[in-house]
């Protein structure tokens, strides 16, 4: 009798099991881009959606680059490994470094908790496949550096109003 674990298990795979290896990137704008084309060929209500999709992430009040990171959180957190490759991409496409795609990965690591780890091995592979570069970090603006967190350095709200604990 074999063991139900080791090499030789036999593993039911669920239908919405992850990809286990990353994909080249190349491979998957292949299937992203044939799968969308066998949707838009199926219905209108496909392509309605992604006209609404597109205008979504259209510059309005928030920059298409800052929409894109959010998008990459909230996939990160739906658990849709597609999704988040495509956002990188995009994020890749609008120019944002590096290290404010890593922050929105960390942000979803906040929100999504250990679950979101894999997933989140995988974009960094993904990343590293697709070569998205390491941009210089970005300057912030004055009303951005007014508005940023305070630093370590810098009493909280609660110890400068000197809230105590109950």
């Amino acid at each position: 009798m074999s063991s139900p674990t080791g090499p030789q298990a036999d593993v039911t795979r669920h239908p919405r099991e992850p990809l286990t290896e990353t994909p080249s990137p190349e491979a998957f704008r292949k299937a992203r881009a044939d799968g969308n084309e066998r949707l838009r060929a199926s219905g209108s209500l496909f392509e309605s959606f992604f006209s609404l999709d597109e205008a979504a992430y259209a510059p309005g009040a928030l920059p298409t680059s800052v929409k894109e990171l959010l998008g990459l959180v909230v996939s990160v957190m739906k658990d849709c490994e597609e999704c988040v490759y495509y956002h990188l991409e995009r994020c890749d496409e609008e120019q944002v470094a590096r290290d404010q795609v890593i922050e929105a990965l960390q942000i979803a690591l906040v929100g999504g908790g250990s679950v979101t780890i894999p997933l989140l091995r995988r974009a960094v592979s993904y990343m590293e496949k697709s070569r998205i570069s390491p941009r210089r970090k970005r300057e912030r603006s004055s009303s951005e550096s007014e508005n940023a967190r305070p630093s370590a350095a810098t009493p909280s709200v609660c110890a400068s109003l000197k809230v105590a604990r109950t």
